[in-house]
C-alpha cells in the first residue's frame, strides 16, 4: 500500500506531498522499486573483482576485498549482510535513468585508469608479457625500471596491479612520489600528495623500509626515490631475500 504523507520543505511554506513504502499484504511498490537488494550489488561487485583480481579458480578473502577499497573489515562485513549498503542500491537508482552513452562518459569521468600487465600498451608483445609475469613470479631479486616518470610509473603499477593474480594473499608495500589522481593506485603502498625534498625522501624511504621488513612484504615497490634508495644499499639487498 502506498501511504501519502505530508512533508514541508525548508524553502516553501505549502506542503507537498511526497510517497513511501508500507509493508503491506497487497503487493504494491513504489518507485524506484530496484529489484536487488544493497548486498546483492555488493556480492556481485565482489564477485567481477575476483576475476579481475585473481587468478581462475580463486576468490578475495573479505578483508582483501575491503583493503582494495580501503574500507574497514567491519564496514565490509556489514555490505555483506544488508547492513551499510542501501547507499549504493540509491546510487544505481540515479545511475540507471542514463542513457547508456551518458552512463560510460560518467564513468570515464570519475574511474581512473588501472594499469595491468593485460593492458593493450604492454599485452601487444607476448614476449615482453611473458617475461614481465616471470619478474612477478620470482620469490626473490631486485627489477629496476628505467625510463621517463610516465611509461614507467604506468609499469610499475601494473606490475603492483597483476602480482595478486598470482596468489591474492600477496603483500605489497612501498612508496611512490605520484599522486594517484588518474591512475588506481596499487593496495598497500604510500602515495605522497606533493613531491618530497630530498631529506623527505630518505625519511620516506627509510619508514617504508622499516614497514616492509616488519611486515615481511612479498613484493616493495619504490617509484621516483632512487636518489633516496642508493643510500641504502645494504638494506635494499636485504629486501631482495625477503
Amino acid at each position: 500500500m502506498v501511504q501519502r504523507v505530508r512533508w514541508r520543505t525548508n524553502f516553501v511554506r505549502n506542503a507537498v506531498l511526497v510517497q513511501r513504502n508500507v509493508h503491506s499484504t497487497t503487493g504494491l511498490l513504489s518507485p524506484p522499486a530496484y529489484p536487488k537488494s544493497g548486498y546483492e550489488v555488493v556480492r556481485a561487485l565482489k564477485r567481477a573483482l575476483d576475476q579481475a583480481e585473481c587468478a581462475p579458480g580463486q576468490a578475495l578473502e573479505q578483508q582483501q576485498f575491503g583493503n582494495l577499497l580501503g574500507i574497514p573489515k567491519i564496514t565490509i562485513h556489514d555490505w555483506f549482510h544488508g547492513r551499510l549498503a542501501n547507499p549504493i542500491r540509491s546510487f544505481l537508482c540515479a545511475f540507471e535513468r542514463l542513457t547508456e552513452k551518458d552512463r560510460i562518459l560518467l564513468l570515464r569521468d570519475f574511474c581512473r585508469r588501472c594499469p595491468r600487465l593485460e593492458h593493450p600498451r604492454l599485452a601487444h608483445s607476448s614476449d615482453t608479457l611473458n617475461r614481465l609475469r616471470a619478474i612477478l613470479k620470482s620469490r626473490t631479486g631486485l627489477t629496476v625500471v628505467v625510463g621517463p616518470s610516465e611509461p614507467r610509473s604506468f609499469l610499475v603499477t601494473a606490475l603492483g596491479h597483476s602480482v595478486t593474480r598470482l596468489d591474492p594473499k600477496t603483500r605489497v608495500c612501498g612508496l611512490d612520489v605520484h599522486r594517484p589522481d588518474t591512475f588506481v593506485p596499487v593496495a598497500g603502498v604510500c602515495y605522497c600528495q606533493n613531491p618530497p625534498n630530498s631529506a623527505q625522501a630518505v625519511n620516506l624511504v627509510t619508514h617504508s623500509i622499516k614497514e616492509a621488513e616488519v611486515g615481511g612484504a612479498d613484493l616493495v615497490i619504490f617509484n621516483g626515490v632512487w636518489p633516496a634508495i642508493s643510500q641504502h644499499p645494504h638494506k635494499i639487498r636485504g629486501l631482495e631475500r625477503v
